[in-house]
């Protein structure tokens, strides 16, 4: 993950009494190279403070920035991704039994062209500790 995400520069962003809110920084490394410029994009984590899960994860562009050689332009992301553990009753559970929902936009220009997308309907894969080992 620390080749993904940059920890050591990590900033508090608010809470309540029941979570808390970091800006975790994006990383590049010669292992995880991202295809957009990691410096307009925020990501946000809220964090149970009782259970230590991540229970939200928000992304935003800060400004637009061009792909695909010049020929589109990323004018607005909006990601956001609620995780509900079950377990209020204060029996543990894993990460198997999480419960993601959430949305994701894209509004971009392509040859000149406003293009919008939204996904809402996010799956939740299986952990690799819950997949079978391949063969």
């Amino acid at each position: 993950m620390a080749d993904y995400f940059d920890f050591d520069r990590v900033l508090f962003a608010g809470g309540d009494r029941r979570v808390v809110r970091y800006e975790l920084p994006l990383r590049s490394s010669a292992s995880a190279e991202w295809l957009f410029p990691i410096e307009k994009v925020t990501l946000v984590l809220a964090i149970d403070k009782a259970t230590r899960a991540i229970t939200r994860v928000q992304a935003r562009l800060d400004e637009p920035f061009r792909v695909a050689l010049g020929v589109s332009r990323v004018l607005d992301v909006q990601l956001d991704i609620v995780t509900a553990l079950p377990g209020g009753d204060g029996t543990a559970v894993g990460p198997a039994a999480a419960k993601p929902s959430g949305t994701a936009r894209l509004v971009a220009t392509r040859f000149g062209d406003r293009v919008e997308y939204e996904w809402s309907d996010f799956q939740r894969v299986a952990p690799a500790a819950d997949r079978p080992a391949p063969r």
